[in-house]
């Protein structure tokens, strides 16, 4: 916001405000209001002078219409980014999780992300905390409160399978049905990849070689929500496709290297 970038900015505003509300009777009595020096209130005052926010041939000054027109206008963006600022910062007081294995309300337990959900086990060795309110049986969703601490999110990452164009000799290629295993060839043991496709050619080469994925078409916010839960995602598609979603900013701002595998190489 420009006003609490701009140095003086709000101690100009607040000089205005001290100004047309309390009615000072000089320029100590703004400096003690403001805790700021009487030499500091005078330059500002000379500044407002010559922008025509105030009237410096009284004493104390007096605030112009346009002073009175700027004052109300910046009080108005400044509430209106507040405002925006406490609607976005949610408080969290209580939270679902699945419970792992059997637990009983009053129980403290752990919470830690898998395969992009969140779980909660009993006992206290987790980097978050909480306490159960709700009895709940294995894969049961329980109320958690007196949370402590973050989750620890598991590291996630993307995958890109360029997919070889119908119109350059892939409409009719497969792949392996085991395309993480074989084309990644890194141990995926306890994550649950996420797959992707990102167009039609990608679509039909998964209907071809009989693999399902989860994802049709999304758009980079989807990508992104599952990575920022720690899920691997892996995404298939032409050059095209795969370009604009490596070049959106909602992936660019991840910051998240993604790898790159050229599929052709693994066509049946």
């Amino acid at each position: 916001m420009d006003m609490l970038r701009k140095k003086g900015e709000m101690t100009r505003i607040s000089i205005l405000r001290d100004l047309v509300i309390e009615t000072p009777r000089d320029q100590r009595s703004i400096a003690s209001t403001l805790q700021i020096t009487p030499q500091a209130i005078s330059d500002h005052l000379k500044k407002m002078g010559k922008s025509g926010l105030v009237d410096l041939s009284f004493r104390p000054p007096r605030v112009t219409v346009e002073g009175v027109e700027y004052l109300q206008r910046s009080l108005l963006q400044l509430k209106a980014y507040i405002d925006n600022t406490i609607e976005r910062l949610d408080i969290i007081r209580s939270i679902d999780a699945i419970a792992e294995v059997g637990v009983k309300h009053g129980d403290r337990v752990s919470l830690f992300m898998k395969n992009g959900l969140l779980y909660c086990s009993p006992g206290v060795s987790g980097s978050s905390t909480g306490r159960v309110d709700t009895d709940g049986a294995p894969g049961d969703l329980v109320i958690i409160s007196e949370l402590t601490g973050v989750v620890s999110m598991p590291k996630s990452s993307l995958y890109l399978f360029e997919v070889l164009p119908a119109r350059s000799g892939g409409g009719n290629r497969r792949l392996p049905r085991d395309p993480i295993g074989s084309i990644i060839g890194e141990p995926i043991s306890g994550r649950i990849p996420r797959l992707a496709v990102l167009d039609l050619e990608a679509a039909s080469l998964m209907l071809r070689s009989g693999i399902e994925y989860h994802l049709e078409m999304p758009d980079p916010k989807a990508v992104v929500n599952y990575l920022e839960r720690g899920v691997t995602m892996v995404c298939f598609g032409t050059p095209h496709s795969l370009s604009r979603l490596k070049g959106s900013p909602e992936i660019i701002d991840l910051a998240i290297e993604p790898a790159t595998v050229k599929a052709e190489e693994h066509y049946l």
